[in-house]
């Protein structure tokens, strides 16, 4: 089976998000799940988001990662 993890974070940055979902995901694969990892925040928006200022690019950022996850959602059945 094949599983969509909407991460809000990319994959190892986050310490709760590795607590809570990617740990497990190499013990669940024995068992035939497949997982694919969506993080909403890509590594541009990362490294912008949480500094200061810069509100126009923090925005066009967020709304190309609000798109692409919309993209990716829309996919997710076929």
């Amino acid at each position: 089976m094949n599983v969509l993890v909407l991460a809000p974070f990319p994959v190892r940055h986050l310490a709760a998000q590795r607590f809570r979902i990617e740990q497990w995901a190499r013990y669940l694969r024995r068992e035939g799940l497949n997982f694919t990892f969506d993080a909403f925040e890509d590594e541009p928006l990362h490294r912008i988001l949480y500094q200061r200022g810069q509100y126009g690019r923090k925005a066009l950022l967020v709304l190309r990662a609000y798109l692409r996850r919309l993209a990716k959602v829309g996919r997710a059945g076929t």
